[in-house]
């Protein structure tokens, strides 16, 4: 066979939509014929990057300057490698005419099965307009159809630099990004995807969970924040990014996240669920707990403990030697710790909150939930890098209906226990400090044999 036997089987072959066959006919007839200007040409069609159709038309205008179809492709395919231009910045109503114009000539081009010359009608749209739908939908088939990817991805990726959020163009980009040898494009794809409002959570969480399966899971809260930027505290959005954390070993974050849940799901299924995580990880913090008196006399007997085991190692751990200034000590650091509990854990007991004056705390939550720990807030507030999920410590705050001591009282009380505890110290430890004064005397074996003698 010659060159124009393989030359005319191409041609007719891309007028079938056989682009593949057509173009390896084409090559052929070229080995035979490298001085056909028209092959060129047509060779440059079933290319699907600019950079090759362009190499392919300045080889038909080298060979024939004059080739009119030639000039006016080449010019066509600069013009599509400067950057589309977005929706409708000239003149709208002149682009909405031109873009009929063109979706007419490429339905007219693709019923006569010359689809290549459709394509480039379509491609003349998505100048006009970067994510228009039918045009998209059709220069995408078309080339997925040929196997040829590239022609493809690079339309829609350049829509989705652009920040499109047709759904269409979205979804199609992510699959094909999917084939790629990285995944950097399909994961940010996803990303961007969770974050559009036509996405439902069960979408959000069906994308999180392919991640989970294959225990990406950071890519897993990427795609669950980016839905919770649109579906605000929904549930079983915050239940699977709680899970996430929780299989991750990240056990404050996904206690934030179970809390969030339980109070906006309060009777659904997945509420009671988180309730009882909750429960079997945080101790909850109720008016029972903040009212009770007892609580308050538990930590003042802790430190009357403390404070009369001290006394009695500095008296030789000899009751009988004690004396009278070692016994006040005792007495002060009852009362003293008592005023200072009162102050700082223990300030909503019953009934001294409401006879004191107390009211309601202003920072009182409307639902249960962990208080930020101040230090941790210090620390961040000075620029300090602090992960998320030591904001939040301690046991869970129920709603409180107690009032609570008066600020200033609070330090009154607090300074006065906490003066009285410093005096108490300095009283029950009288040998030690003596020890720091006149360490000679009060190690000679006749002080205590003196001292004994004055405490009987």
């Amino acid at each position: 066979m010659d060159a124009q036997h393989y030359y005319t089987q191409g041609i007719n072959a891309i007028k079938q939509g056989d682009i593949v066959n057509g173009r390896k006919l084409l090559l052929q007839s070229l080995k035979l014929n490298k001085n056909n200007d028209r092959a060129w040409l047509w060779l440059s069609r079933t290319m699907a990057d600019n950079n090759k159709k362009l190499e392919c038309v300045e080889r038909a205008l080298a060979i024939n300057p004059n080739n009119q179809d030639a000039q006016k492709y080449k010019q066509q395919l600069l013009q599509q490698s400067t950057p589309r231009k977005p929706k409708g910045k000239n003149n709208p109503i002149r682009d909405r005419q031109r873009i009929r114009q063109l979706l007419a000539e490429a339905d007219t081009l693709a019923r006569s099965k010359d689809r290549s010359a459709a394509v480039n009608k379509w491609e003349s749209v998505l100048e006009i307009e970067y994510d228009h739908e039918e045009a998209m939908k059709n220069a995408v088939q078309y080339y997925i159809e040929l196997n040829m990817l590239d022609g493809a991805k690079e339309l829609l990726y350049h829509a989705v630099d652009l920040g499109t959020d047709n759904a269409m163009i979205l979804l199609t980009a992510r699959d094909i990004a999917k084939t790629e040898i990285t995944m950097e494009r399909y994961d940010a794809l996803c990303e961007m995807i969770a974050s559009q409002e036509w996405v439902t959570p069960k979408q959000v969480i069906s994308m999180a969970n392919s991640y989970i399966k294959e225990e990406a899971f950071d890519h897993a809260v990427h795609v669950l924040q980016s839905g919770l930027t649109v579906h605000i505290d929904h549930p079983e959005l915050l239940n699977t990014m709680a899970q996430v954390h929780e299989a991750t070993g990240r056990e404050n974050l996904a206690l934030q996240y179970y809390e969030r849940v339980a109070n906006t799901a309060v009777r659904s299924k997945v509420g009671k669920e988180a309730d009882k995580r909750l429960a079997a990880a945080v101790p909850m913090l109720t008016d029972s707990e903040r009212g009770s008196g007892w609580m308050a006399w538990r930590e003042v007997f802790g430190v009357f403990t403390l404070f009369f085991l001290l006394a009695f190692q500095d008296a030789g751990l000899n009751l009988a030697n004690l004396g009278p200034n070692r016994l006040m000590g005792i007495l002060l650091s009852l009362v003293g710790s008592y005023l200072f509990i009162t102050a700082t854990s223990s300030p909503q007991q019953k009934p001294i909150a409401k006879i004191l004056g107390g009211r309601l705390p202003m920072n009182n939550p409307k639902s249960p939930q962990r208080r930020m720990n101040s230090f941790v807030e210090l620390i961040a507030s000075l620029g300090v890098d602090v992960k998320e999920e030591n904001f939040y410590v301690g046991p869970i705050h129920e709603p409180t209906r107690l009032p609570v001591i008066p600020e200033w009282m609070r330090w009154v009380f607090g300074i006065t226990g906490g003066l009285m505890l410093f005096f108490a110290f300095y009283l029950v430890m009288t040998t030690a400090m003596g020890l720091l004064g006149l360490p000679e005397l009060y190690l000679d074996p006749q002080f205590y044999e003196a001292m004994s003698e004055i405490n009987r």
